[in-house]
């Protein structure tokens, strides 16, 4: 939701606000090293701010590379097409004055972030991701209100995929695509991806059944996407799931993590401080 304001430094903060998750990592020359971690179950707004204040606090946290997310239940993502001389100043504007146009039923002022597709000589595609400001404020506030200033908001599903080697993604193409499932603390998420863009995603926070829900979302993707081929699938959660879906569905996991830890997220936004492509 907003761009870096900040040049990247050595020490990069990632913070995962559901519940409360800190992961603080350092880089030295090509090697990123965990230099201090924490989790809490913080319920509060006040519990969140003592945890995180104690923390920073502790360890003498001086770096502005802070970086924090929005569920994707919070955020709605859109292809939208504008004219190609628009510049990004004029599309902020435009999403601003005419929300109802791009955005129709929602009466909530939005947030916006975008980047552009593609562009010709006349129209350019720009996917959008909007998310209510007054979720996107509460989030800031709090954050504030433990003196902490992050540069970056964005999306969560940005830093999961983080956590897949990129080497690997650069082998996906525009229709040969990557599926990532994570199921962990009561958390099912399925993101559809190519190589640089995420197709799909879907969350369940009540669920039995993953192998039906896994085919469930697939089904629902390919149904309506026919040009994508299913070409890679990662997998992080508990192995014998893993098992479970390899046996069922013949599915070609590439890629395991097999763990099932509450800083993963926390993780994948850190990284983002040693992102070249942000």
């Amino acid at each position: 939701m907003f761009r870096s304001l900040f040049q990247k430094s050595q020490q990069s903060i990632g913070i995962d606000l559901e519940g409360i998750n800190v992961v603080v990592l350092h880089k030295k020359r090509s090697e990123i090293k965990v230099i201090y971690t924490a989790s809490g179950e913080c319920n509060s707004g006040g519990e969140k701010i003592k945890f995180l204040c104690d923390f920073f606090a502790q360890h003498k946290i001086r770096s502005k590379n802070i970086y924090v997310a929005i569920p994707v239940k919070h955020t709605i993502k859109k292809e939208l097409q504008f004219a190609a001389v628009l510049q990004e100043v004029d599309i902020k504007l435009q999403l601003k004055l005419e929300q109802q146009r791009y955005f129709p039923g929602i009466t909530e002022k939005l947030a916006y972030d975008f980047a552009i597709k593609n562009i010709t000589e006349e129209k350019q595609n720009v996917i959008v991701y909007a998310t209510k400001q007054k979720l996107l404020a509460d989030r800031l506030g709090l954050l504030c209100d433990a003196k902490i200033y992050p540069v970056c908001v964005e999306p969560d599903g940005f830093a999961w995929l983080r956590l897949i080697d990129p080497i690997q993604r650069e082998r996906l193409t525009e229709d040969k695509v990557g599926v990532l499932l994570v199921v962990q603390h009561k958390i099912f998420k399925i993101i559809i991806f190519n190589h640089h863009e995420i197709l799909y995603e879907h969350d369940e926070f009540e669920f039995d059944d993953v192998v039906g829900l896994v085919r469930r979302n697939l089904n629902h993707f390919t149904t309506s996407n026919f040009k994508y081929k299913l070409n890679a699938f990662y997998f992080i959660g508990e192995e014998d799931l893993i098992a479970s879906l390899r046996q069922e569905m013949d599915l070609n996991i590439v890629s395991v993590v097999a763990v099932e830890s509450k800083l993963l997220l926390a993780y994948g936004l850190a990284l983002r401080g040693f992102d070249d492509h942000h």
